[in-house]
């Protein structure tokens, strides 16, 4: 699956496209691009296996709906507009399971359509592979850094990149 830096990336491609006068758009777009992972986050606290829990209803447009919605809720209080914020929200988190269903092993799949359907999903063609963050050998830093997560991250690069730049290009021609 897609590194934080790919699901980084695709969140600045949802800010591109979704700038509005506010000036937070990009951090925002960012943070809910990666939001999906926090799942992750009890594993970690535990120091269980950090994914023990990944890849459940957190990684579901259901999910990117509810976030699209707290931070549309957020924005009415302060006094913003409702609907930019709750496009671009759903939009940013809902990159992060798009570009993990395109990188999710078959067997596992993801819930993509939680609450609508349990059944889990992924492509049959796998455009990103998996960074793995731990190594017995070497440790966590140097197990993060071997050959197979550096191929990995350059093709996440080679596909996040030009997504990025295209949504660039796009938005500059919508701000017009």
């Amino acid at each position: 699956m897609p590194s934080p830096l790919g699901h980084t990336l695709a969140g600045l491609a949802v800010a591109e496209l979704f700038q509005y006068r506010e000036g937070r758009v990009r951090r925002q777009a960012m943070l809910m691009a990666n939001a999906a992972d926090l799942d992750m986050l009890p594993g970690v606290l535990t120091r269980r296996h950090p994914g023990a829990a990944h890849g459940r209803v957190s990684h579901s447009f259901g999910a990117a709906l509810v976030a699209g919605v707290l931070a549309g809720g957020l924005a009415k209080a302060r006094g913003r507009r409702f609907g930019p914020r709750f496009l671009q929200a759903t939009a940013a988190y809902g990159s992060h399971v798009a570009l993990d269903y395109f990188g999710k092993e078959p067997e596992d799949g993801l819930p993509v359509w939680w609450p609508v359907s349990e059944r889990r999903h992924a492509s049959t063609r796998r455009w990103f592979k998996t960074i793995l963050s731990h190594s017995k050998k070497h440790g966590f830093w140097k197990g993060l850094l071997n050959r197979s997560n550096v191929e990995a991250l350059a093709r996440e690069g080679a596909v996040t990149v030009p997504a990025f730049l295209l949504a660039r290009a796009i938005g500059k021609r919508l701000r017009r």
